[in-house]
């Protein structure tokens, strides 16, 4: 006789205790989930040096920054170097090549890459003074420079800036931490020194936009406000915008507020020491005659509609702020001889 084997019985749980365990299932394969993230997460925080994802992205764009930057700052005596460098090159079109394409053998095209190897190196020689000098901001324009000038057979010293760039992220780090522990203790002098130097210094780093908020959010505290302020000015003054950062001083030293205090006092002396240097006081002439050129003519615009329009007394405002937001430009001169025309 065979065993036969009794039916399998199947066992229907009830409708609560399924959705009990399909909940408890989901909230395991949560749990797993996010423990996979935790664990990518955290092997993400290791430092990677340019493999090509969002931080070597960050990093370029930061190179650019710095590199617009010099550019903009040197775009004059680029100019006159070029111009001359022009000449010397035979003054025709393409230089001694006279205008025919290069390739690897020309002694033309040799002489070419030579030369632009040359001049990277003299370039990051720059930037390494500058960085032992304690310039960042002026050597990270010139290690920019190296980085994105693609120069054959100088990696290596594309390698080095990008290195440097690193240290100096890592500079700016030590700063904000040197702000954290300040704040901490209510050093808030101290703290503001802190943050000035990477907003003076370090505008290239990823912390600069951390050290801007902060400093912005300590100017409602008056005993530190107007070093806030000071410190705004020198970083204008830093990136070459000598206008605004005059601007600037010139609100510390005659503002109330500040009165006596040691911001307006550091203040009156910026604005010395740029109305004698005579470099500074010619930048400042040509800085604010291109502002005005592009600002003052609406202002002289307004005023003749006024005049057209019969409203003297508002076409002398306008003419008035020319001549106190631009002293010493050419609209500055054509709006005093204008309101020394009206009754």
């Amino acid at each position: 006789m065979k065993n036969v084997r009794p039916p399998l019985k199947v066992r229907v749980l009830p409708k609560t205790e399924r959705y009990q365990r399909a909940l408890w299932l989901a909230l395991l394969l949560a749990a797993l989930v996010l423990l996979t993230c935790r664990i990518s997460r955290a092997e993400g925080d290791a430092p990677k040096m340019f493999d090509g994802g969002a931080d070597s992205k960050s990093l370029e764009d930061r190179l650019r920054s710095a590199y617009d930057e010099y550019q903009k700052k040197s775009a004059a005596s680029a100019g006159q170097q070029g111009q001359a460098a022009g000449q010397q090159g035979g003054g025709g079109k393409g230089g001694k090549n006279g205008g025919k394409p290069m390739n690897a053998d020309d002694a033309a095209y040799k002489e070419k890459v030579a030369q632009n190897q040359a001049s990277i190196k003299e370039m990051f020689a720059a930037a390494e003074a500058k960085f032992k000098e304690g310039n960042y901001r002026e050597a990270a324009s010139f290690y920019a420079s190296v980085v994105l000038a693609n120069v054959a057979k100088t990696e290596q010293l594309v390698d080095d800036a990008r290195k440097r760039f690193i240290e100096m992220e890592g500079l700016a780090q030590e700063h904000l931490k040197a702000a954290d522990d300040a704040d901490l203790q209510r050093d808030f002098m101290k703290e503001v020194e802190e943050l000035a130097v990477i907003n003076r210094e370090f505008p290239f780093t990823k912390v600069f936009e951390t050290a801007q908020r902060r400093l912005v959010s300590l100017k409602t505290r008056p005993d530190v406000a107007g070093s806030v302020e000071f410190a705004e000015g020198e970083s204008l003054e830093a990136s070459g915008n000598l206008v605004e950062a005059l601007k600037k001083y010139k609100s510390i030293s005659t503002n109330p507020r500040f009165e006596n205090s040691l911001a307006a006092m550091k203040a009156k002396r910026k604005l010395e020491t740029l109305e004698k240097n005579e470099a500074t006081r010619d930048q400042l002439k040509n800085d604010l005659q291109a502002l005005a050129e592009k600002q003052a003519p609406a202002l002289i615009s307004s005023a003749k509609n006024f005049l057209s329009n019969n409203m003297p007394a508002q076409a002398k405002e306008k003419l008035r702020a020319v001549m106190e937001k631009y002293p010493g430009t050419t609209f500055a001169e054509d709006a005093k001889k204008q309101l020394d025309q009206i009754p």
